[in-house]
C-alpha cells in the first residue's frame, strides 16, 4: 500500500502514535457519546419542569386579573360616569374595597375626559394623559397601563380598566383600578425550584412587572432578551437555553398569560438545573480522554526509546535558540550525531554572546519606558495587552493586573466603549495604525480624557502588534469646552436679548458688533452700524461731553445713568446705558446695554407734575374738610344742648303740674303727664346716646394691652350691685386680652353685657357668657352669649343701625343706639361685629379685633 507524502515524512515515534490513536479513538468516541445523550435526555427533562411551573405561576397571576377585569366589567356596566351620580359610585367604590385581592387597590372613576369623579381610595388626579385611560376609551375590554414609580419611594405601580358606555354606545367614562406590583410579586413563587431560580412577570413590551430576587432593581427595566420566549409562550415552544448578559447560562422557559397580554419567565442557573448531569457527563469523558492518553502515553514511551538520540539533539538545538547551554554528556556520541553536537555547541556560543547584547539594550529600553511620563503600551492584533507601563496604569486607574489583556476596554467609558472597539478593530484590519480618542472612567470616579497613537510592530515583514502611547488630555479638553460653552452662551445671550446691545472698540470707538434689537430700535443696518462710531447715534450737542473710556478693568458692570442718543430716522430718544469693560477678538472693547426709557420720563414727568397739582388739591380739601367738622361738632353740640335745655323743662314742669296741680287732674290727665315726662326723658337719653356715639367717630385711638376678662368681672359686679334681686350664672373666660382703646372697649362690653343682661332677665334660669373662639382665617373672635329672648334672624340687618329695635321700647328699655355705638368702635379699631340667634333661645354677638 502506497503511503501519502505526510506520512513518508513522519517520524517513528509519530507513527506509532497514530496507530494508537486509530485504535483508542473510536472507543472513546463511543463512550462520549452516550454520556452527551444521557445529558440532553436530562436538559430536556429540565425544560419541561421549568415550562410546567412557568404555567403553573402565569395560572395563579391570571385568576387574579380575572378578578379584577370581571369586578371592573361590573362596575363598568353598573356605575354611571355622570357627576350628579358621584355620591353613589363613591360607596359602591369604597364598598368594594374589602373585595378587592390584596394585590390591587385604589379603584377609580373618571369621565371621558379623564377627569376624577369618584375614587375608592388613592389620588383624584386626571388621568387622560396615561396610556390605559386612552386605551379603555378607544377599545371595549380590558385596557392595561404601564409600570410607573411611586414619587419618593421604591413603590411600582399598573392600573387596569375599562370603559363606561353611556347612551348611543359612546364612552362616557372610564372605571380604573391600580395594581401594586410588589404585592403582585408574592404571586410567583420559587418554592420547590433550584437555588438561585428566578421568576419574573413581564409585559409585551419585554418590561418587568415582578422579580423574585431583586425587585428594586429590576421592575421597570425592559429585557432585551426575551423577545424569543415571549414569542412561544402560549405555543408549547417557550423553553430555551441561553446567555445572559454577564455571561452566566440559564435554563428558561416561559408561559403566557390569558386576561393580559403578558408572560411568566421562569429562569433557571444552568449549574443548578443540570449540575449532576453535567458532572456525569463530565466524568465519563474524561475517562474516555484518559483512556486514550494512556494510549497515547504508552506509544509514546516505546517510541521514545528508539529516537532518545534524536530528541536529545533537537534539544539542545532547542536550548540555543533559547540562548541555553547544552548538555555536556550529550557530546560522547560519535559519528553522524557526534558531529552535529560539536556544531551546535559552536553555535550555542556565538547564540550565548548575541543574547548578552540584546539584554543589555532591553535594559535600557525598559527604564526609558517605565520612567515615561505618557503611557506605552504593547498590544497583540487582537487588542490584548501584554505590556504596560506606570504612567498607562496611572491614567487608566487600574491595577496591572487588570490592564492586561482587554482589560483596557473595560475602563474605557460605557458610552465611548463601543465606538473605540470598533474603530480599533478597524485599524488593524486595514494595517493602518490607530489614532484615537476618549474617556476612561477612573476607579475613583473621575472622568479622564484620553489620546492614543500606535505604531505598528513587525517580524520578517509582518505585522504581530502594536505600540501605542495614551496621553490624558483632560484639563485641555475640559478648558476648550469651558471656552466653547463661554462662547455659546455669550453669543446667545447677545443675539437674543430683547433690549439694544453692541460692542465697540476703545481706541477708536467704532462699533465692533451689534445684536437684532439694536438694528431693529435704531433703524441702522448692521453693515452701517459697523462703519460708525459711538458718537454717530448722539446729538450734536452731546458729542463734546463724551467721556472716553480708560483701560479694561475689574469692576463689573457700569451704570451710566441716562443718556440721549439719536435713532437714524433724526427722532431722539433717552436712554439708561449700562457698559462692561472686555476683550473682543484681541482687542480692548466695551460691551454696552442699552434700555429706552423714553416714555418712563414722560410718564415720570407728568406723574411728577399731577402729584404737585394733588399735593395741592389735596392740602386745601383738607382744609375745608377741617371747618367742616369744627362747625359740624359746634352744630351739634349747639343743637345738642339747644334740645336737652326745653326737654329738660318740659320734664321739670310736667313734675311740678303733677305735684302741684294732683288735684285739678284726673286719673287720665295724670296719665298724660306721666307719659309726657317718659317721652321726654327718652329722648333726652336718645340725644346722649348720640352725643357719645359722634364723639366716638370723632375720638383719637389709644391702643394699649386691657384685659377683657377683669373689665368683664367689673362690668358683671356693678350689675349685680344695681339688681341684687336677680340670679345669674356667668361664664366669664379667664386670660382674654387684646391691643385696643380701654375707654372705649369699655363701652363695647357695657352695650353688649347690658344687653345680655337685659334681654334674659325672663329666662327661668339666666346664663350670660363671654369667652373666644377661633374664627375664619385663624383670626380671634370674642363673644357674649346668653339665653334670653333671642331674635328673628331675617331682621339681623337693623341690629346695628341707629334707633333700630327688634323688641318694645316699653318691655324693654333702650334708645336703639347701643349695638350702633358697638360697631362703629369695633370698626374704629379696624375689625368687625356679628350677631346670631334665635326666637326664645337666646342671642350671640362676636367682635374680633386687628392683632397688635
Amino acid at each position: 500500500m502506497a503511503q501519502s507524502g505526510w506520512l513518508r515524512g513522519a517520524s517513528i515515534q509519530t507513527r506509532l502514535l497514530l496507530l494508537a490513536a486509530a485504535i483508542a479513538l473510536p472507543l472513546c468516541a463511543m463512550v462520549i457519546g452516550g454520556a452527551y445523550r444521557t445529558f440532553q435526555q436530562a436538559q430536556a427533562e429540565a425544560l419541561d419542569d421549568a415550562v410546567a411551573r412557568a404555567r403553573l405561576t402565569a395560572a395563579a397571576v391570571d385568576d387574579q386579573v380575572f378578578k379584577v377585569d370581571g369586578m371592573l366589567a361590573s362596575l363598568a356596566t353598573a356605575l354611571s360616569a355622570r357627576s350628579e351620580d358621584a355620591s353613589r359610585s363613591e360607596a359602591v367604590l369604597t364598598a368594594l374595597l374589602s373585595q378587592v385581592p390584596p394585590a390591587f387597590g385604589a379603584l377609580r372613576l373618571s369621565d371621558a375626559q379623564g377627569m376624577p369623579i369618584a375614587s375608592g381610595s388613592g389620588s383624584r388626579g386626571s388621568i387622560a394623559d396615561r396610556r390605559h385611560f386612552r386605551r379603555a376609551i378607544a377599545v371595549p375590554g380590558l385596557a392595561i397601563g404601564e409600570a410607573t414609580r411611586v414619587p419618593g419611594s421604591d413603590e411600582w405601580t399598573l392600573d387596569l380598566a375599562r370603559r363606561i358606555v353611556g347612551d348611543g354606545g359612546v364612552a362616557a367614562g372610564v372605571v380604573s383600578i391600580s395594581t401594586r406590583l410588589r404585592a403582585l410579586q408574592d404571586l410567583l413563587d420559587v418554592r420547590g425550584l433550584p437555588a438561585g431560580a428566578v421568576v419574573t412577570l413581564i409585559d409585551e413590551q419585554g418590561v418587568v412587572l415582578a422579580h423574585t430576587r431583586e425587585f428594586a432593581t429590576w421592575v421597570g427595566r425592559k429585557l432585551d432578551d426575551t423577545a424569543e420566549l415571549a414569542s412561544g409562550a402560549g405555543t408549547g415552544r417557550a423553553a430555551v437555553v441561553r446567555v445572559s448578559a454577564d455571561g452566566g447560562e440559564w435554563l428558561s422557559a416561559a408561559a403566557a398569560l390569558t386576561a393580559a397580554p403578558w408572560h411568566v419567565q421562569v429562569s433557571i442557573p444552568i449549574a443548578e438545573a443540570l449540575g449532576g448531569a453535567r458532572r456525569e457527563f463530565r466524568v465519563a469523558s474524561a475517562l474516555a480522554v484518559g483512556m486514550f492518553a494512556l494510549a497515547l502515553l504508552l506509544a509514546w514511551r516505546m517510541a521514545g526509546a528508539m529516537a532518545e538520540p534524536l530528541r536529545r539533539l533537537a534539544e539542545d538545538a532547542h536550548r540555543i535558540g533559547e540562548g541555553g547551554a547544552m548538555r555536556r554528556s550529550a557530546r560522547d556520541e560519535g559519528g553522524e550525531l557526534g558531529e552535529a553536537l560539536r556544531a551546535l555547541d559552536r553555535l550555542a556560543e556565538r547564540t550565548r554572546e548575541r543574547h548578552a547584547q540584546l539584554r543589555d539594550g532591553e535594559a535600557k529600553f525598559r527604564a526609558m519606558v517605565e520612567a515615561s511620563p505618557v503611557g506605552i503600551f504593547l498590544a497583540r492584533l487582537d487588542g490584548n495587552t501584554i505590556y504596560t507601563n506606570p504612567a498607562y496604569l496611572r491614567i487608566l486607574g487600574l491595577p496591572e493586573a487588570e490592564a492586561r489583556d482587554l482589560g483596557w476596554i473595560r475602563a474605557i467609558h460605557p458610552e465611548d466603549r463601543d465606538g473605540v472597539a470598533s474603530a480599533w478593530h478597524k485599524a488593524i484590519a486595514s494595517g493602518a495604525p490607530y489614532h484615537g480618542h476618549g474617556r476612561y472612567l477612573h476607579a475613583d470616579g473621575k472622568v479622564v480624557w484620553w489620546q492614543v497613537r500606535t505604531a505598528e510592530v513587525q517580524v520578517d515583514d509582518k505585522l504581530v502588534g502594536l505600540v501605542g502611547m495614551v496621553e490624558d488630555v483632560t484639563e485641555v479638553r475640559e478648558a476648550q469646552a469651558a471656552l466653547a460653552d463661554s462662547e455659546r452662551r455669550y453669543r446667545a445671550m447677545f443675539a437674543s436679548n430683547p433690549q439694544p446691545m453692541w460692542v465697540y472698540d476703545v481706541e477708536t470707538l467704532r462699533f465692533l458688533d451689534v445684536n437684532d434689537a439694536a438694528v431693529a430700535h435704531y433703524g441702522y443696518s448692521r453693515d452701517e452700524f459697523r462703519a460708525m462710531s459711538v458718537l454717530d447715534i448722539r446729538p450734536e450737542e452731546d458729542r463734546r461731553h463724551y467721556e472716553r473710556p480708560g483701560m479694561p478693568t475689574t469692576t463689573g458692570t457700569v451704570m451710566q445713568g441716562v443718556r440721549r442718543h439719536q435713532r437714524k430716522n433724526g427722532h431722539r430718544i433717552e436712554v439708561e446705558v449700562a457698559s462692561h469693560d472686555l476683550m473682543f477678538k484681541g482687542r480692548r472693547a466695551v460691551h454696552v446695554l442699552v434700555n429706552d426709557v423714553t416714555e418712563r420720563s414722560r410718564v415720570e414727568r407728568e406723574i411728577l407734575k399731577l402729584n404737585a397739582e394733588l399735593e395741592e388739591r389735596v392740602a386745601a380739601r383738607t382744609a375745608e374738610l377741617t371747618v367742616a367738622n369744627n362747625e359740624l361738632e359746634a352744630f351739634t353740640y349747639s343743637v345738642a344742648h339747644d334740645l336737652r335745655a326745653p326737654l329738660r323743662g318740659i320734664d321739670g314742669f310736667s313734675a311740678l303740674l303733677v305735684e302741684n296741680s294732683h288735684a285739678m287732674l284726673d286719673s287720665e290727665g295724670v296719665t298724660y303727664v306721666e307719659r309726657i315726662r317718659d317721652a321726654s326723658q327718652r329722648m333726652g337719653a336718645m340725644i346722649a346716646d348720640l352725643l357719645d356715639l359722634s364723639r366716638v367717630s370723632r375720638r383719637e385711638l389709644f391702643k394699649l394691652p386691657v384685659d377683657l376678662s377683669a373689665m368683664a368681672r367689673e362690668i358683671r359686679d356693678e350689675l349685680q350691685r344695681v339688681h341684687p334681686e336677680r340670679a345669674v350664672e356667668w361664664r366669664i373666660a379667664d386670660g382674654l386680652k387684646a391691643s385696643c382703646d380701654p375707654g372705649l372697649i369699655r363701652l363695647v362690653l357695657d352695650n353688649l353685657l347690658g344687653n345680655a343682661w337685659k334681654y334674659s332677665a325672663e329666662a327661668a334660669a339666666p346664663v350670660i357668657e363671654f369667652g373666644s373662639r377661633s374664627g375664619p382665617g385663624g383670626r380671634i373672635e370674642f363673644y357674649v352669649r346668653d339665653n334670653g329672648v333671642g331674635f328673628d334672624m331675617q331682621y339681623a340687618g337693623k341690629l346695628f343701625s341707629v334707633f333700630q329695635r327688634l323688641h318694645s321700647a316699653q318691655k324693654y328699655e333702650g334708645t336703639g343706639i347701643g349695638l350702633a355705638t358697638v360697631k362703629r368702635i369695633v370698626e374704629r379699631h379696624g375689625g368687625g361685629v356679628a350677631g346670631h340667634g334665635e326666637l326664645g333661645r337666646g342671642a350671640t354677638f362676636s367682635f374680633w379685633l386687628p392683632e397688635a
